[in-house]
C-alpha cells in the first residue's frame, strides 16, 4: 500500500509540475500576444504616417513637374540653365583676366601714384 501511496504522490507531483508548466506557458503566450498586438498597432500607425508623407511628396513632385511654385519654375524654366551657363562663362573670363593681371603684377610690380 505504501508503494501505491508513493506512486500516487509522485503522480500528483508530476501533475502539479505539469500544471505549473502549463500556467507558465499560458502566461508567456498571453504576454507574447499582448506584445504582438502592440507591435501591430505601432506598425499600423507608422504605415499611416508613411502613406501621408508619400502623398505629400507626390503632390509636391507633381506641382514641381507642372512648374508651380518657386522650385517648379526653377526646374522647368530653361532660362535658368542658360543664365547659369552664361554666368559660368563670364566668371571664367573674369578669372582668366585676373590671372593675367596677377602674373603681370608679379613680373613687373605694381605702380602706385600717390597725390
Amino acid at each position: 500500500m505504501s508503494n501505491v501511496n508513493s506512486s500516487v504522490n509522485r503522480a500528483n507531483g508530476a501533475i502539479d509540475e505539469f500544471g505549473n508548466a502549463a500556467k507558465s506557458i499560458n502566461s508567456a503566450a498571453t504576454q507574447a500576444n499582448a506584445t504582438v498586438g502592440e507591435t501591430r498597432t505601432q506598425i499600423v500607425k507608422v504605415a499611416e504616417k508613411l502613406v501621408t508623407t508619400l502623398d505629400s511628396l507626390d503632390k509636391a513632385v507633381n506641382a514641381m513637374a507642372q512648374g508651380k511654385g518657386t522650385t517648379g519654375r526653377l526646374i522647368n524654366d530653361p532660362r535658368l540653365y542658360d543664365g547659369l551657363v552664361d554666368l559660368t562663362r563670364s566668371l571664367k573670363s573674369t578669372t582668366d583676366d585676373l590671372n593675367v593681371l596677377m602674373r603681370k603684377w608679379k613680373d613687373e610690380g605694381v605702380g602706385l601714384n600717390l597725390k
